[in-house]
């Protein structure tokens, strides 16, 4: 997706509530029940010709399987049920918060309006993002989410142990070894 569409504001609130805030659900799940990993995150990234979800983490060569079917469950779950209101509320504080506090000096605030340009938006997209990020519903992030998030839709980039994860990560789909 670009920047400049309209789903643009509810994948980033749909984005936090997932795995990019650390109050995440993907943070819940791989953290704090199964220990898989310390810092799990996802980021949107945009360009003006296209983006992608990236989600990161960390864990050990022999819980690759369960943490991929853990972030694919949270994936395929954001897309099949609303937010509560304390996730939603909670992910437009933090995108905003962030957004206003990575523009509060003016090194930050010229590096955000180039990387506008980039993604295609106008200069008015700094005005436009609190209130944008505010208008967000939690229909508007499950939408988004069955858009965009499904776990069916995924590329897996995994570098660790071939021997290792290779077993474990072969259920999921063709597995290409690259070797640097």
């Amino acid at each position: 997706m670009r920047a400049t569409e309209a789903d643009y504001y509810p994948l980033l609130v749909a984005n936090a509530i997932f795995g990019g805030a650390f109050t995440s659900r993907l943070t819940e799940n791989i953290r704090e029940d199964k220990g898989y990993t310390y810092s799990p995150s996802s980021r949107v990234v945009t360009s003006e010709m296209g983006g992608l979800i990236q989600v990161d983490a960390a864990v050990r060569n022999d819980v690759t399987s369960g943490t991929l079917l853990e972030v694919f469950y949270e994936l395929d779950r954001m897309g099949a049920t609303l937010p509560t209101d304390e996730e939603l509320s909670r992910a437009k504080r933090f995108q905003t918060g962030l957004f206003l506090l990575r523009n509060e000096i003016n090194g930050s605030l010229v590096q955000t309006l180039g990387s506008n340009w980039v993604k295609g938006l106008p200069i008015a997209a700094l005005a436009d993002y609190v209130p944008k990020v505010n208008a967000v519903t939690a229909e508007m992030t499950r939408d988004v989410a069955r858009r965009y998030m499904t776990s069916r839709s995924q590329t897996i980039v995994i570098g660790g142990d071939l021997k290792s994860v290779r077993g474990q990560v072969e259920p999921f789909g063709a597995v290409t070894a690259v070797t640097p």
